[in-house]
């Protein structure tokens, strides 16, 4: 008797676990986050044009910040590296 409520248990799971994936109030949220380190929310039911290119320059924005930022990161380390590698097969010679 010990396994049926294994199984039972196993099909309960199954049934919540279909039921999370077909729950689409994930989706229903309508307000857009305005920027990383801001807190401000808009609520898009109700924004006009404007709000809407406001929000996208503004995302493009912080997007090319992050981008170069992490470019430059990538630059210093690649840097860094090549000059430890010399460094450590000049010493090997």
């Amino acid at each position: 008797m010990a396994g049926g409520t294994h199984v039972f248990d196993m099909i309960k799971r199954l049934k919540e676990n279909s039921n999370l994936r077909n729950k689409k109030s994930f989706f229903k949220n309508k307000q857009v986050h305005i920027g990383s380190t801001k807190s401000s929310f808009i609520d898009t039911k109700h924004e006009t044009e404007e709000q809407r290119k406001e929000i996208e320059t503004t995302s493009k924005k912080e997007r090319n910040k992050e981008r170069r930022r992490l470019l430059m990161i990538m630059t210093i380390s690649i840097l860094l590296t090549t000059i430890l590698l010399i460094s450590i097969l000049e010493l090997m010679r």
